[in-house]
């Protein structure tokens, strides 16, 4: 694959077949960068390069018994929104003597791709050429630390001087050296906008009340409240966010949540307090978030 063919297209153009429309070569290959392209733009916008959680082994890096390390079968995207896909484990081999201890080598995976099947067209060689292009991805063990775009880290092992043998890490944060470090592994995730209130909950309460002076600064049960819900005790953890203000000049309030055990039920109320000479209305809005 030419570094054209590797930009993104600048246009999408999905085929069109129709009754007597005879197909090229460069037909079916522009048909299938189409899909091709248009998998990998949604990876890259809507998702961070790292390895896929909970799908087969994960890529997890582990020890195969002396110098040898065992990657398992697992799925990955890079940055260009590339699948990064090993359906069966690999193991990998280090030569110590081709290092310099101390020194820390990384396993990575990257992207990687090559024409297979070669059709030969004895009659006209120029109709030569490979039927398919198998994607499979690069596992290998360098001393350059990775990127995490193109080249994804599946671990890294600080080599020390006398090495007698690569093990597992007996504390997984905090090993040692000649144990395998999975701290810099990525996971893949989605990339997420700005925070909104309401993608995390629906407001529970909204409304305006007229709060009476306070007696007292300490909270009272005589306090001006509102009802938010009442739930079951046995799954009665609630969440909520409130933005309350006066509306009348030159007052002053707080608010609280408390909430209150009665016949094996938990009620939520919100509480004013109104720190001025006279009453104030208060404008409130409760958020109920999920957990």
């Amino acid at each position: 694959m030419t570094g054209k063919e590797k930009r993104l297209m600048e246009v999408f153009n999905r085929m069109n077949f129709f009754e007597g429309f005879f197909t090229k070569a460069d037909d079916w290959n522009t048909g299938q960068k189409y899909h091709m392209e248009k998998r990998r733009l949604h990876n890259k916008s809507l998702h961070i390069p790292g390895v896929v959680p909970n799908y087969s082994g994960e890529l997890k890096l582990t020890s195969a018994g002396r110098f040898s390390l065992y990657v398992a079968p697992g799925y990955a995207i890079d940055g260009e929104g590339r699948d990064l896909f090993i359906p069966e484990p690999k193991q990998l081999d280090i030569r110590i003597s081709d290092y310099t201890l101390p020194q820390t080598v990384y396993i990575t995976v990257s992207y990687d791709e090559q024409e297979i099947d070669k059709r030969d067209n004895v009659a006209n060689p120029n109709l030569t050429g490979y039927a398919f292009i198998k994607e499979e991805p690069t596992v290998e063990v360098s001393t350059r630390e990775p990127d995490n775009f193109l080249i994804l880290e599946l671990g890294r092992v600080k080599l020390a001087r006398g090495v007698k043998e690569i093990k597992g890490a007996e504390n997984p944060l905090n090993p040692r050296s000649n144990e395998i470090d999975l701290r810099n592994v990525r996971e893949a995730g989605v990339v997420k906008g700005p925070t909104r209130l309401r993608d995390l909950g629906k407001v529970k309460r909204e409304g305006q009340i007229n709060v009476a002076k306070s007696k007292e600064k300490a909270p009272h049960p005589e306090d001006t409240s509102v009802f938010l819900e009442s739930v079951p005790i046995e799954n009665a953890h609630r969440y909520y966010l409130v933005s309350a203000y006066p509306v009348t000049k030159d007052t002053a309030i707080s608010w609280r949540i408390e909430s209150n055990s009665s016949d094996n039920q938990i009620e939520y109320r919100l509480f004013f307090k109104n720190f001025s000479n006279v009453a104030a209305k208060v404008s409130y809005k409760v958020y109920s978030l999920e957990e």
